[in-house]
């Protein structure tokens, strides 16, 4: 096992969102998925959340023990909430705009850019993927006086992660 290096850490402004009407859930390989979110990538993200795999508890206590037992239960993935600077007229923002409105199914798409193994754009940067079905569930503009538009999105997760690992093409 390789230990970690300080100065070869994973830096998250690399990461790219993508967001589109077709579904790439079931692509399995890197190269097939960049063809497939060509065109699809959202602009002007300033943040991209937390994605996670949390399974929920069920307690099974039994008559006479010290102590209840657990059992594993469902994963569920919960919701991504991303930051966009707000462009009024970007396509890729009032789509998503529409999506939270009229509650299309959306298939999002992250992209992981880890340039630690090489320069971006050597075709030796390491990359993963997470794509998965869901919807927009809120989507906010906050116009503060004093500070950039921002487009607020949260993205909820219908099913399963799914993480395909890949490096540049």
């Amino acid at each position: 096992m390789a230990i970690a290096d300080i100065s070869n850490k994973f830096v998250t402004s690399f990461s790219e969102l993508y967001v589109s009407t077709t579904d790439t859930t079931s692509i399995t390989t890197a190269a097939a998925l960049e063809t497939a979110i060509a065109g699809d990538k959202v602009n002007l993200v300033s943040e991209i959340g937390t994605l996670s795999n949390e399974a929920n508890v069920i307690e099974t206590p039994e008559f006479g023990e010290s102590f209840k037992g657990k059992l594993r239960g469902q994963l569920d993935a919960g919701q991504l909430d991303a930051v966009l600077y707000w462009a009024p007229r970007d396509a890729g923002h009032l789509a998503l705009r529409n999506a939270a409105e009229d509650g299309t199914q959306v298939y999002v798409t992250v992209k992981w850019i880890d340039t630690s193994t090489g320069a971006a754009g050597s075709g030796n940067e390491g990359i993963e993927y997470a794509t998965f079905k869901g919807f927009v569930s809120s989507f906010g503009i906050d116009t503060a006086f004093d500070d950039v538009a921002k487009a607020n999105a949260t993205f909820v997760v219908d099913g399963a992660l799914n993480f395909i690992a890949g490096t540049a093409a």
